[in-house]
């Protein structure tokens, strides 16, 4: 059985943690540290997307909803506009009804308020981190057909779709 903090080509496996407050930020990547886990941190939505592109590590995000410039939401949004189905976990101390109907709607893994135990925080990290490594291995699977049996960019596209709707339960229509 793989541990956490590898993936089943022997990568290491990261957590991107945002958050505004310094102290937070500081505490929850100690915290996550100590418990083996590879964590990256920024403190804003912005430097969030430029590092979630930049380092393909990274295969789930912890965030705050709410942080100047760009929120968590819309880092979220950003991201899924790309293409990419990395999970997303909110810690929040102002979730909204609304901002969290808008977040599921874009597809956030869960929520989480703030201030939250230890123990949920590490569950949720953990389910977090398996969720992408199983899309990140089905990504490499889908490449490696891509690449052995030559698939057009149309079935390319059904393959994708397929994968994200088997892992965030999302209705297909059409086919």
């Amino acid at each position: 059985m793989m541990g956490l903090n590898e993936d089943y080509m022997g990568k290491k496996f990261k957590l991107l943690v945002v958050e505004d407050e310094t102290d937070l930020l500081n505490t929850l990547a100690e915290e996550l540290k100590l418990l083996h886990f590879e964590v990256v941190t920024t403190k804003t939505g912005i430097e969030a997307l430029e590092k979630i592109k930049s380092d393909q590590q990274i295969i789930a995000v912890l965030t705050d909803i709410v942080m100047p410039g760009m929120s968590g939401i819309d880092c979220l949004k950003r991201i899924r506009e790309t293409g990419s189905e990395i999970p997303f976990v909110f810690l929040t101390g102002n979730g909204s009804k609304e901002s969290i109907t808008e977040a599921l709607r874009w597809g956030a893994m869960d929520f989480l308020d703030k201030p939250c135990s230890s123990e949920i925080l590490v569950a949720t990290v953990r389910h977090a981190l398996r969720i992408g490594m199983f899309i990140r291995a089905l990504d490499t699977e889908i490449d490696n057909l891509v690449s052995k049996y030559q698939i057009s960019a149309a079935d390319q596209d059904r393959l994708r779709t397929f994968q994200r709707a088997a892992l965030t339960g999302r209705v297909i229509n059409g086919g």
